[in-house]
């Protein structure tokens, strides 16, 4: 034991210093089953944490605010809901869960002109970092991925934004048995 151990842990070090990933092990069908229910969840999780929810008169008590002024703000706040969605895809190979949420909601404010928005986002769930952002308000596009492996141009602007944004996306949440 004691010679074959000495090789191999410089060996591995030596891997791991110079960039390369050690095998791991793919989960065995059960584990991978588990980890996409616990992904689902996650998107669940993280899609009801973006959705929009009405302030408590508790917490407008702690801001000074009265029942009246909380149910007025509510009022002027709550989005008219015209779309949701949300969809999880756990990557087994790299051992990732990706979230994908999209919104679509129509704003009445009063005094400030009603204006619409589509939102998709996708986010690596186990870290909560946001990895691409597509927005359309009132018919004006962008997107941005944030994602810093992304080869391409990340923040391009405008409608070539949020194409490039939706193409990540869809990418992204691609079923690998579909392609």
């Amino acid at each position: 034991m004691g010679k074959s151990v000495i090789v191999v842990l410089p060996l591995a070090l030596l891997l791991i210093a110079s960039g390369q990933a050690v095998a791991q092990t793919p989960p065995t069908a059960t584990e991978a089953f588990n980890l996409r229910i616990r992904c689902k969840q996650m998107t669940d999780q993280k899609a009801e944490a973006l959705a929009w929810h009405e302030m408590t008169v508790a917490d407008g008590a702690s801001l000074g605010m009265s029942a009246a002024d909380v149910a007025r703000l509510n009022d002027q706040t709550r989005p008219e809901v015209l779309g949701s969605a949300s969809s999880s895809k756990y990557d087994a190979i790299n051992n990732r869960c990706y979230v994908r949420i999209h919104q679509h909601t129509r704003r009445q404010s009063v005094g400030r002109k009603p204006f619409e928005l589509e939102v998709d986002q996708v986010y690596d769930a186990q870290v909560d970092e946001l990895l691409a952002h597509a927005e359309i308000k009132d018919g004006k596009k962008s997107g941005t991925i944030w994602d810093q492996s992304y080869k391409g141009n990340r923040f391009p602007g405008g409608d070539a934004g949020w194409e490039a944004a939706i193409t990540y996306m869809d990418d992204l949440m691609a079923d690998p048995r579909k392609q």
